[in-house]
């Protein structure tokens, strides 16, 4: 089952006169060939699929970067380790509680906050108590929830209580027009505000060129529908413009940043049984921007059903529960218990129907429903069995089914909406091996030879109504839909009711589970098994599983399927993907309306949920940077741990691991040692072996006695902390702490001094030490298609060996496949930021997220006295990030390593003391051996000028022939490498003469 949705974008265009932005982020113009272009199959998509998921850019589009499908969560943020003007930091001084945190790397602001909470009195009895407390905290700290907004930009959409929370949910606007998916909601129990979560758009802006007049809602739709078979869509589909032609904002969300925004009016187009979309047009020219499937499919494996659930398994007799039916001749309308009335009390004929008031079923094979005649008597049961007829059997059984999830999810969510209506069920629709829920309806396929007909699977039906479920009940403004969620609470609802972690056996005419909520042996962890929706989707769906198992243990399955369907419904209604469940399904538990004390499951929650990569759970390091060894040849390393509960024993620490590495001289060996508990539970602390005069890295591996695991630091692209070790002394130093830029350093227009404005998704709040730093576009973005470069002036290195650049980095770039940082000795580059290494897929961005130490090593790249060093940065037309910060900037030299001493050190490649010379042959007075290039001709080089010149080839061979040897050289070598490179030409020369 194959339920995919998505995105799909198209070319983008100007819209109302108006251009959005995301702070400095904006989408520039594009390219002629853009990278994210894969394939032209329909119209220049790179996908023409209606149905399959995600943003899809064509050629001509401005949208640069690939829309996210999951997305990327950072797990807690200390309020201590930020200077003045730190948003978080205010929030949670002013708040005077213990708060934890899960951000959102995109938009670098709180998906959830939970924990100890505020005393709001009064907001669960009272809306308007609510609304005003959420007004206030949204309003005082908009700063950190929604940056660049104002508080008139959040419209009230839901005050929802239950009885046992109150949610308050608001949608972000601007300029009047909703921003959608945009909200803030928060949670109140037992009147105190417990979470608060945000999805909100930071630093929306608009600018205006010439402006467009709009079109009408008519034209909008004839301009919509003209483009539906270009699209892969029904070009016969129904369109209607949604809420009165009212543009809105789509925005467009990367992994790591906000792409772009578009202003769009909505449509809906729709065709029965082939699936409904959302499609989203310019309101000034009609052009399609994007679509959105609202189907949700499911393909895949398919296993055969236990009994009572697929075909060739065991049947079961089953009420007909509120089906209309004919008797005697009369409509009637059957109990729930499938029980129907008539008179006189006698054997009567009776016509069935497969539709009722819970579930109306739509033959898409034949105008004609599945119907039966047969004879009832009083007090007896009478059957119909469809089995012979593929296409009756299917409706039958849709019929049944569909009313069997409405009545198990009415056990824990009775006042869900649209529970109590008919649902429309399209089966034998003329497709294979699919399934899907399109926003509206159940559709149903028919079967081929190699998938059942998914109406008589009841883990089908199931499934896809756990889709409508979803889809009913989310809170306005709280909750979002999101396909991998929506594909995991589905499997779930399907395996609780069948009380089998196997869903969808018989989909394939055999017994094996498509999806397994208790696989054998590795369980499903975020994100490492994420993938397409169905399968990221199980990550979810197998945590609630053991979740429910683990209540059945402790509480008998009499109380632990109830509990576990309410915190599952809870979730239901209030997550907006996969990372923010875990905090829903803890403030569903809670019973005080205080997080940080506590739920009632707390300990279990973490620990399943844990073991599937769901966890608060991070750390950061507080070891030294650069050190000199003391006798013991060791240094202490400690790492705080973050996000641990004190009350459940599946949190204590099990081990801390160190791992560390030598640097380029391998010395010491590479190993590991045990960190043990410092001052505190979440203090470990660890000896490690030092090196001499060189870098070492290292980092920590933390278990949890739950076996949940992580690795600190918390960084894709630079995982390992690094220090060194060596007495060293300054050339030149810049602490920030005076301007740098007046002093000597020179830059391109792009680099600045001072303090951090907190505006900068990506940028430091304040220096390492003190408030400044030096960088690139300070309190924003880099521009697209720029270079920035900084110079420092020339430093006199004299006669030392061993020079390096030791300095704190908070560094945030795009894969060096697209943008390049660097930094460069001498007009050559010793350092560069990583890369996947996989072409226009890379996407191993370095998104630093504390003050990082970095040690980088000159001398390789250094002829001669003078250094000449500089910082780069060089950016493609696609995404943008914060760019380079820089603090306490240091030219070091190792005091030890000084070149003519006669002792080879440091970076040198000779040292003959007084014997080093600039003379043939000799060690040169820089250390560096004989080389080509180095303006000395030497054995086996017939001239050299330095550079290739008009008498002397750059392999410092003479243009004019062989020419001759400087007498102190042996003349064997260079006749041996002529006579190859004659035999090379001759060689060269008769293939072009054959040719």
């Amino acid at each position: 089952m194959d339920f995919r949705s998505g995105l799909r974008s198209l070319p983008l265009s100007a819209t109302l006169g108006l251009c959005l932005t995301v702070a400095a982020a904006a989408a520039p113009a594009a390219p002629a060939e853009s990278r994210f272009v894969q394939d032209e199959a329909v119209d220049g998509l790179n996908h023409h699929d209606p149905a399959a998921g995600g943003i899809v850019v064509t050629k001509a589009a401005a949208l640069h970067g690939s829309v996210r499908k999951l997305r990327g969560v950072k797990w807690q943020r200390a309020a201590t380790v930020y200077g003045p003007g730190d948003t978080w930091a205010d929030f949670v001084r002013s708040s005077g509680s213990q708060w934890q945190s899960a951000w959102d790397r995109a938009t670098n602001t709180p998906l959830r906050v939970w924990g100890e909470g505020m005393a709001a009195p009064g907001s669960m009895a009272s809306e308007a108590v609510a609304e005003s407390f959420a007004r206030g905290v949204l309003a005082a700290h908009l700063a950190l929830w929604a940056p660049g907004a104002t508080p008139a930009d959040f419209r009230l959409v839901s005050n929802h209580s239950d009885g046992d929370q109150r949610s308050v949910g608001f949608v972000q606007t601007y300029q009047g027009m909703d921003v959608l998916g945009a909200q803030v909601s928060f949670r109140f129990k037992n009147d105190r505000l417990f979470v608060i979560a945000s999805e909100a758009i930071p630093h929306i802006t608009l600018s205006a060129p010439p402006r467009r007049a709009l079109l009408s809602a008519p034209r909008l739709r004839q301009q919509v529908a003209s483009q539906l078979s270009g699209l892969g869509l029904p070009a016969a589909a129904q369109i209607h413009t949604l809420a009165e032609a009212r543009p809105v904002i789509l925005p467009f969300v990367g992994d790591d940043a906000v792409l772009g925004l578009r202003v769009v009016v909505p449509h809906e187009v729709a065709s029965a049984g082939e699936g409904r979309w959302t499609l989203y047009a310019d309101p000034t020219t009609g052009e399609a921007v994007a679509f959105e499937t609202q189907s949700f499919y499911a393909t895949g494996r398919v296993l055969y059903n236990v009994p009572n659930r697929y075909p060739s398994a065991p049947r079961a007799n089953l009420p007909a529960a509120r089906m209309g039916v004919t008797i005697a001749g009369a409509g009637a309308r059957t109990a729930a218990d499938g029980t129907v009335t008539w008179s006189p009390e006698l054997p009567q004929t009776l016509v069935t129907s497969v539709s009722g008031d819970l579930v109306n079923v739509v033959n898409k094979a034949s105008a004609d429903l599945a119907t039966a005649t047969l004879t009832i008597s009083p007090g007896q049961d009478v059957v119909w069995n469809a089995s012979a007829n593929a296409t009756d059997d299917a409706q039958v059984t849709v019929a049944i089914h569909a009313h069997l999830a409405k009545e198990y999810v009415r056990t824990f969510a009775p006042s869900m909406p649209t529970l109590d209506a008919a649902i429309t069920t399209n089966v034998n629709i003329n497709q294979t091996c699919n399934a899907s829920f399109d926003g509206k309806d159940l559709n149903f396929y028919r079967s081929s030879t190699q998938c059942e007909n998914t109406g008589r699977i009841a883990d089908v039906v199931y499934h896809e109504f756990g889709h409508a479920m979803h889809f009913n009940s989310l809170i306005p403004g709280v909750g979002r839909m999101d396909g991998a969620f929506s594909e995991g609470l589905s499997d779930f609802l399907a395996v609780s009711i069948t009380e089998d972690p196997g869903m969808g056996r018989g989909f394939f005419f055999n017994d094996e589970a498509l999806r397994h909520m208790d696989p054998a042996g590795r369980e499903p962890r975020w994100p490492d098994d994420s993938g397409e929706i169905h399968k990221t989707g199980i990550i979810f769906g197998s945590a609630m599983w053991d979740l429910r198992k683990d209540f059945i243990t402790r509480m008998g399955r009499a109380a632990a399927v109830p509990a576990i369907n309410r915190l599952f419904y809870a979730t239901v209604q209030r997550a907006s993907d996969i990372p923010t469940t875990l905090v829903e399904v803890l403030a569903a538990d809670d019973n005080d309306g205080n997080l940080a004390n506590g739920t009632p499951n707390e300990c279990s929650i973490l620990e399943q949920f844990g073991r599937h990569g769901l966890r608060a759970f991070t750390g950061v390091s507080e070891s030294p940077a650069t050190v000199v060894a003391g006798p013991s040849r060791k240094t202490t390393v400690s790492f705080t741990l973050l996000g641990r509960s004190p009350r459940c024993a599946s949190d204590n620490v099990s081990e801390v691991m160190v791992e560390y590495r030598p640097g380029p001289r391998f010395l010491p060996q590479a190993g590991s040692v045990r960190a043990t508990q410092g001052a505190n539970p979440d203090t470990w602390i660890a000896e490690i072996p030092l090196p001499t005069s060189d870098t070492m890295t290292y980092w920590a591996n933390v278990t949890l006695a739950s076996t949940v695991k992580i690795t600190i630091p918390d960084s894709y692209a630079d995982s390992k902390y690094q220090l060194y070790e060596g007495a060293t002394m300054p050339l030149m130093c810049a602490n920030m702490d005076q301007n740098p830029l007046t002093a000597g350093f020179t830059a391109t227009p792009g680099w600045a001094w001072g303090a951090p404005p907190a505006t900068g998704k990506f940028d430091p709040r304040a220096g390492f030490t003190g408030n400044n730093v030096l960088g690139t576009v300070l309190g924003g973005d880099y521009a697209p298609k720029a270079t920035y470069t900084l110079t420092l002036p020339p430093i006199d290195i004299g006669k030392y060996s061993d020079v390096r650049l030791q300095y704190r980095r908070w560094l945030s770039v795009e894969d060096s496949q697209f943008d390049k940082a660097t930094i460069s000795a001498n007009g050559a580059v010793v350092w560069t930021n990583a890369s996947e290494a996989m072409g226009d897929s890379s996407s191993l961005h370095t998104i630093d997220r504390e003050w990082r130490f970095q040690d980088v090593a000159l001398s390789e790249k250094i002829r001669g006295s003078e250094l000449n060093l500089s910082f780069g940065l060089t950016t493609d037309e696609g995404l943008e990030f914060g760019g380079w910060a820089i603090d306490d900037l240091c030219v070091v030299v190792n005091p030890s390593s000084i070149c003519g001493d006669g002792t080879l050190s440091g970076a040198e490649q000779c040292d003959n003391g007084t014997a080093n010379s600039n003379k043939p042959n000799a060690c040169r007075v820089d250390c560096k051996t004989a080389t080509c290039g180095d303006s000395v001709v030497d054995k086996g080089e017939e001239c050299d000028d330095g550079e290739e010149t008009d008498e002397c080839l750059a392999t410092c061979f003479s243009k004019g022939g062989a020419g001759c040897c400087d007498a102190g050289s042996n003349p064997t070598a260079p006749l041996v490498l002529s006579l190859a490179v004659v035999g090379l030409l001759v060689s060269r020369r008769r293939r072009r003469r054959a040719a």
